[in-house]
């Protein structure tokens, strides 16, 4: 398999087509870096979020403030791409 790459679905070709992405793992690992990448993937390719995000936003909003959102962007890019304050 030298240089091929394996494609998973896992609801890519619906997320594309109805343009929404939702959290597909409640119990996610790392909550705080999947609410930023979910906030930069609807900004930069035009989607919307589905109704699971933000009861996931709200049910862990409690321990994810502005500035763990910040924190969690500069730790991972090196910068802050979405402006929590916004």
């Amino acid at each position: 398999m030298s240089g091929r790459r394996k494609l998973f679905e896992a609801g890519f070709f619906e997320v594309m087509s109805t343009k929404m992405i939702e959290i597909n793992l409640e119990e996610n690992p790392c909550p705080e870096l999947c609410i930023v990448r979910s906030l930069l993937t609807t900004g930069r390719m035009d989607f919307t979020i589905g109704p699971r995000p933000p009861k996931h936003l709200f049910l862990r909003g409690e321990a994810m403030d502005v500035t763990t959102l910040a924190e969690t962007q500069i730790r991972h890019y090196g910068e802050i791409k979405v402006d929590p304050m916004r």
